[in-house]
């Protein structure tokens, strides 16, 4: 009788096993299947790569108006340097490694366009715009108040910060939407392939955006400390 309990559980644990073992093969095998069907890809064109150039341009004549320093002499000397520090720690959050690989990429895939939009999110609008630059306009009482060109150019600062710290938001929902299929079709297969063209050339142009405006507050900055 004992003999009969232990082989019945051991039929029962090999069959559980098997079963765990088969859906296990199922799962994997749907997200095989998935990644084939949304891993569409856009091969970059020359135009892709003159932006892509220009972009590094701005960022290294950003890098170049803000290495000048103000005159201690300067009664704005700790804003100007503050300033200075804010912008130099934009430049280090973007111009990266990880930029140049992004802008370097020949095929871009749904997951880069994620990985671009979140370089976006992360570096550009939280460590850049957010927790440095905004910083300049929200304390009312800050001495840079007093600096003339600085009232002049306040609500500039003001109304790109608000366009550009949430403005790839919606691309990140496009992707996750993208993302979605358990099955391919030719037409589904289309919409991603449009989906990763169009959400990188509208990451490309917030990015285009974003480094104008860093570099025309460069610009500012380097004209008055000259």
């Amino acid at each position: 009788m004992k003999n009969i309990v232990i082989e019945y559980f051991n039929i029962l644990s090999y069959t559980i096993t098997g079963l765990v073992f088969g859906l296990a093969s199922f799962i994997l095998l749907i997200n095989v299947f998935h990644y084939n069907s949304v891993n569409e890809i856009y091969v970059k064109q020359d135009s892709d790569y003159e932006i892509n150039d220009k972009l590094k341009e701005k960022l290294t004549v950003i890098n170049s108006n803000i290495q000048k320093i103000p005159s201690r002499a300067n009664p704005n000397f700790i804003d100007y340097s503050n300033i200075q520090t804010k912008l130099n720690i934009c430049v280090q959050k973007i111009n990266t490694k990880e930029l140049n690989n992004i802008f370097n990429k020949d095929k871009i895939t749904m997951s880069d366009v994620y990985d671009i939009q979140q370089f976006y999110k992360i570096n550009i609008s939280n460590e850049c715009l957010i927790k440095e630059l905004n910083t300049l306009i929200t304390d009312d009482n800050s001495s840079l108040n007093n600096i003339a060109s600085f009232k002049t150019i306040k609500p500039f600062i003001e109304d790109n910060i608000n366009s550009l710290k949430d403005s790839s938001d919606y691309i990140e929902k496009v992707i996750k939407s993208n993302s979605d299929y358990s099955f391919s079709s030719n037409v589904v297969k289309v919409s991603i392939f449009n989906g990763v063209q169009d959400s990188y050339y509208e990451l490309i142009k917030e990015y285009n955006n974003a480094i104008n405006f860093i570099y025309d507050l460069s610009k500012w900055y380097n004209s008055e400390v000259i």
